[in-house]
C-alpha cells in the first residue's frame, strides 16, 4: 500500500512538472529554432548586436518545449544551421562550399545534443531556478567540448567572442570564458521565464504579470556589470618593463586562383619597420622587442641569406631582437607556423610553433574524404602540423 501510495505522489508530482507550461506549437517552435538561429549570428562581427545572444538562447529553450524529443531536435539543428553556416563561410576559401556546409552541419550537432539534454532538464524538473543552472552549465559542457574535439575543436562562434561591446566583458578578468558562456545562457533562461509568464504559457512560479521580473533582472545584471571593477593587474616591483613596436605592413590583395601570399609581403613589413626606427631616433625611445605579425615573411627567412640579413641589419639599427612569424616546410607534404626571433647578434635561438592549428584553413582534416567532395581542399597544399612545445 505504502509503494503504490508512493508511486501515485510520484506521478502527480511529474504530471504537475509537465503542465507548468504549455507546449510550445510545433510551428512556432520551428521559427524560434531558425530565427534563434539567425539573432545568435547577429549577435558576432560584424553585427556586434551581443544582446542578441541571450534572445537566441531564449528562444532557443523555447522552441524545446515540444511533446517530441524528434522534433525538439529538428528545432536545435534549425538553431545551430542559423548560426554555423553563415559564420563558418571563410572555410570555403580553401575547402569549397560542400565541406564548408559539412562543418557547419557538424558544429550544428552539437547544438542538438544541447537542446535534447537541456529539453530533458526542463521536462523533468520545471522551470525553476535549479533547471536555469543546470541548463546553463549544459551551455558550457557543450561549448567546451566543442572546442576541443575532434581534431583539436573549433571555438568558433563561442558565447564570449560575441561580447567584446559588452559590458558583461568586464566579468571576464574575473569568470573567463567558459564563465561568460555561464551568464549569457542564464540570462536567456530569464528572459524564457518572463516570456512565458507574460504570454500566459506558465502555470506556476512567474506567471501573468509578475513575468516582468526576470526581465528586470536580467536588465539589472547587465547595467551592474557596467561597476564591476577590473582586478588589480600592476608589473612586478623586481622585473622592468619592456618597450615593444608592433608592426603591421600589409599587402596587396591575395591571388583568387592560387591564394598564394603575396610578394610585397616581407617588403611592405621591412619599410614600416624602417618608419617606426625612424621616429623612435627622433624621440630618442629605445625599443626592447620588434613584432612582427603571423606569416609575415613568406617561407622561413632562416633559409635565404638576403631575407635574414635584412632583419640583422633592423635588428642592429633598433638595438632590440624581432620576433617574425613564419611558414616552415616540414617534409614534402607538411609545414608549421612558427614565430621565430631574429637578434641584432645574427642568431635566431627561439622559435615557436603554432600548437593547435585551423581545421579547413590551415589543415584539411581527412584528406581522402574531403578531396573526393571538392577539389578546392588541394588548394591547401601544405597540411600544417602542430607545434610540440610551448613558447
Amino acid at each position: 500500500m505504502t509503494a503504490t501510495t508512493a508511486a501515485t505522489g510520484s506521478r502527480r508530482r511529474t504530471a504537475r512538472r509537465r503542465d507548468e507550461f504549455d507546449p510550445t506549437p510545433w510551428p512556432v517552435a520551428l521559427l524560434c529554432g531558425a530565427g534563434g538561429g539567425f539573432c545568435a549570428l547577429l549577435a558576432f562581427p560584424p553585427y556586434d548586436l551581443w544582446m542578441l545572444l541571450p534572445v537566441a538562447i531564449a528562444l532557443l529553450c523555447a522552441g524545446l518545449l515540444v511533446r517530441s524529443a524528434w522534433l525538439a531536435g529538428l528545432v536545435s539543428l534549425l538553431w545551430g544551421l542559423g548560426l554555423f553556416i553563415p559564420l563558418t563561410a571563410w572555410a570555403s576559401t580553401y575547402a569549397g562550399t560542400t565541406p564548408w556546409i559539412a562543418l557547419g552541419v557538424f558544429e550544428a550537432l552539437y547544438i542538438v545534443v544541447f537542446g535534447l539534454l537541456a529539453r530533458t532538464v526542463m521536462v523533468r524538473r520545471g522551470l525553476c531556478f535549479s533547471s536555469a543552472i543546470i541548463v546553463s552549465a549544459l551551455w558550457v559542457a557543450i561549448e567546451t567540448l566543442r572546442s576541443s574535439a575532434p581534431w583539436g575543436g573549433l571555438p568558433w562562434g563561442a558565447s564570449a567572442f560575441a561580447l567584446a561591446k559588452s559590458p558583461l566583458l568586464h566579468l571576464s578578468p574575473w569568470i573567463g570564458i567558459a564563465g561568460l558562456a555561464f551568464v549569457v545562457a542564464l540570462l536567456g533562461q530569464l528572459l524564457l521565464f518572463g516570456a512565458l509568464a507574460v504570454l500566459g504559457r506558465r502555470r506556476r512560479g512567474f506567471t501573468g504579470f509578475s513575468g516582468v521580473w526576470p526581465f528586470a533582472i536580467a536588465v539589472a545584471a547587465v547595467l551592474v556589470t557596467v561597476v564591476v571593477p577590473h582586478p588589480v593587474n600592476r608589473a612586478p616591483v623586481d622585473r622592468p618593463t619592456m618597450t615593444i613596436a608592433a608592426i603591421q605592413g600589409s599587402m596587396s590583395e591575395i591571388d583568387p586562383v592560387s591564394y598564394t601570399m603575396p610578394d610585397d609581403v616581407f617588403s611592405n613589413h621591412l619599410a614600416v619597420t624602417e618608419d617606426v626606427l625612424d621616429r623612435t631616433e627622433q624621440n630618442t625611445t629605445a625599443l626592447d622587442l620588434i613584432v612582427w605579425p603571423e606569416d609575415s615573411t613568406g617561407w622561413d627567412p632562416r633559409q635565404d641569406p638576403q631575407l635574414a640579413q635584412q632583419l640583422t641589419t633592423a635588428a642592429q639599427r633598433a638595438d632590440a631582437p624581432i620576433l617574425v612569424g613564419t611558414q616552415v616546410r616540414v617534409g614534402e607534404d607538411e609545414r608549421l607556423n612558427q614565430s621565430v626571433l631574429f637578434t641584432p647578434e645574427h642568431t635566431t635561438p627561439y622559435a615557436y610553433s603554432k600548437r593547435h592549428p585551423v581545421p579547413f584553413g590551415e589543415y584539411i582534416p581527412m584528406r581522402g574524404l574531403f578531396s573526393r567532395l571538392s577539389d578546392k581542399v588541394d588548394l591547401v597544399s601544405l597540411d600544417m602540423i602542430p607545434g610540440r612545445r610551448s613558447g
